[in-house]
């Protein structure tokens, strides 16, 4: 009713893109078991996407944890020691740059 409408489209929103992406991270940090009873979507394919999401980030930080653990020493790595974790957010952003940042009013 007031201001312009948004026409770009859910998939394209980069603060949509954001939220869900918050959401991931916080539900990788918790059992794969929690996913169900912490995450509620109308879409299943908004479902879908947050539960593959943080999947990755889960065994991404997961396969971090093995390496610290099997590695004597990880200052040889210097300080940008190879890390999936740091790799996968990477993905993230990389998705992100492709995003559209747009003002819309939800009045």
């Amino acid at each position: 009713k007031y201001g312009l409408p948004n026409v770009v489209d859910c998939s394209d929103r980069g603060w949509i893109y954001l939220e869900r992406f918050i959401t991931m991270v916080v539900v990788a940090m918790l059992k794969e078991e929690d996913f169900e009873d912490t995450v509620s979507a109308n879409k299943l394919q908004t479902l879908r996407e947050l539960h593959v999401g943080a999947q990755f980030l889960r065994q991404a930080a997961q396969k971090d944890a093995l390496f610290q653990r099997g590695s004597a020493v990880l200052e040889d790595c210097g300080p940008q020691a190879p890390s999936a974790l740091r790799q996968a957010f990477a993905e993230f952003e990389d998705c992100l740059k492709v995003k559209r940042f747009s003002a819309a009013s939800v009045d």
